[in-house]
């Protein structure tokens, strides 16, 4: 099998002999690190959305179902599948610690590129209004220069006052 060809696990583990039975979970106690895995329930794991390992207590030594097949307490399935299980749920808690990493990094990321395009913005905003501040004052000293000035802001004064008489007009 190359790298490439996925292990084919069967479906019902109930129709596969001992022995066969007793091979895939060797292979899955060699292997179960490539597979994600879930932890389903406190008795209850997935692996590759393929094999579910069920954990249950007759005794005081717990049992276990892979596929649909139960395995006894004595039986050396049964003491594989309970490593296996034991494997899975460690290995479940090391992807999750894992993905809740990378979570906190791209959040953190998400959290910096906020601020920053915050700043960007602040910093875009403060320098346009810089800029419109030079821009008026130009303007405003232009305004003064031409030999009409005085005449031009009376008549600015006497539109607003027209306007604010229309208005008072309106509401009384």
């Amino acid at each position: 099998m190359t790298k490439k060809e996925k292990h084919v696990f069967p479906e019902n583990w109930k129709e596969i002999s001992n022995e066969e039975s007793v091979k895939q979970l060797e292979y899955l106690l060699e292997h179960y690190k490539e597979y994600k895995i879930k932890y389903i329930a406190n008795n209850h794991i997935q692996i590759g959305n393929q094999i579910d390992i069920w954990e249950f207590y007759f005794t005081s030594i717990p049992a276990h179902a892979v596929n649909r097949a139960r395995y006894s307490e004595k039986d050396k399935r049964n003491q594989l599948a309970t490593k296996l299980f034991d494997c899975c749920i460690q290995e479940a808690r090391r992807q999750n610690s894992i993905r809740e990493q990378k979570y906190e990094k791209i959040k953190d990321c998400a959290i910096w590129s906020l601020f920053a395009a915050v700043i960007v913005t602040l910093v875009g905003v403060f320098y346009s209004a810089r800029k419109q501040n030079k821009i008026n004052k130009v303007v405003e000293r232009y305004e003064q220069s031409l030999p009409n000035y005085n005449e031009y802001k009376q008549t600015q004064q006497k539109i607003a006052s027209y306007r604010d008489s229309l208005i008072n007009a309106k509401t009384k």
